[in-house]
């Protein structure tokens, strides 16, 4: 995040290195056909597709709309694919050796390490307490079918199997998190626990 102007908390850009769980619909400029142009997607924010691949808003929305910046096979016991897991924590390990490489003589930018992967286990771990419902933890709110809803590789479209309450629901499209979740994951990238350091306490009030 870069800092400057009269934004509040002193930052005026957010920069996401990302994929689909942070991309606001640029992916839909290249590809105009993806399931993320057509409604369910969007429904529950925006009420219209946006081209982002969730119900409604991501976690980078609720960033910026909190620092005032435009709109930018095998299972473990968490019901995860431990290979992805053991190379998600080997990642994660790998950034925070680089980021602390990182010469920070700026006082204008803040480098944020954000914990995603930590913040999503906690949903799944303990979905009760943050409001998310028992079965819609591993299954996908908007899906084709099958023990979790979602049968194939980004599952939702029109014509898809979709849950009553996107609120409830941990999976939008089986690939994808709903608005819901992101919110949780955000809460948590700007407050912590799931930031080093949080987001707010970087601010410049």
């Amino acid at each position: 995040m870069a800092g400057g102007g009269g934004a509040s908390c002193g930052y005026t850009h957010l920069f996401s290195f990302g994929n689909s769980i942070s991309d606001p619909g640029n992916f839909v400029t290249f590809f105009p056909n993806a399931p993320a142009t057509a409604l369910p997607y969007g429904e529950t924010f925006f009420r219209h597709p946006t081209g982002r691949f969730c119900d409604g808003r991501l976690i980078v929305d609720f960033i910026a709309k909190t620092i005032s910046i435009a709109d930018p096979d095998a299972y473990d016991a968490d019901g995860c694919i431990w290979r992805l897991n053991d190379l998600i924590q080997h990642h994660n390990a790998a950034v925070r050796t680089m980021l602390e490489r990182i010469p920070l003589d700026d006082p204008a930018i803040a480098v944020v390490y954000a914990d995603y992967y930590g913040a999503g286990l906690e949903i799944i771990r303990n979905p009760l307490k943050h409001g998310f419902a028992e079965d819609g933890v591993l299954k996908a709110c908007c899906g084709d079918g099958g023990t979790y809803n979602s049968n194939s590789f980004v599952s939702c479209n029109a014509t898809s199997n979709l849950c009553p309450d996107p609120t409830k629901y941990v999976q939008w499209d089986g690939d994808h998190l709903t608005e819901a979740a992101y919110g949780f994951v955000a809460r948590g990238v700007l407050h912590g626990p799931y930031a080093d350091p949080s987001i707010l306490s970087t601010c410049r009030c």
